[in-house]
């Protein structure tokens, strides 16, 4: 952990695969309201569909796939663009 941060999980229901991208970014746009980031662990396909609702990226990204998205303002949908890729190994 560093210094000074402390980092508590939260299990988000809406994050659950049975769920889709609209009802998942309402609940995480509720969650994360004024946080400044935020880390997101999920499987396939929701946090590709997720992807594609914030930032217009269509497809699946790999297993183990990190991807950071930006938001200018809230998290609504297409208001995100994605900054960075990093592929495992």
């Amino acid at each position: 952990m560093l210094e000074g941060l402390a980092v508590e999980p939260e299990v988000v229901d809406e994050l659950l695969p049975e769920s889709g991208p609209a009802e998942a970014a309402i609940a995480l746009a509720a969650r994360l309201d004024g946080t400044s980031h935020a880390l997101l662990v999920g499987h396939q396909p929701l946090l590709g569909l997720l992807l594609e609702w914030w930032a217009g990226v269509a497809g699946p990204f790999a297993p183990g796939e990190f991807v950071a998205v930006e938001f200018a303002t809230a998290l609504d949908r297409h208001s995100g663009r994605v900054i960075e890729r990093i592929a495992p190994g």
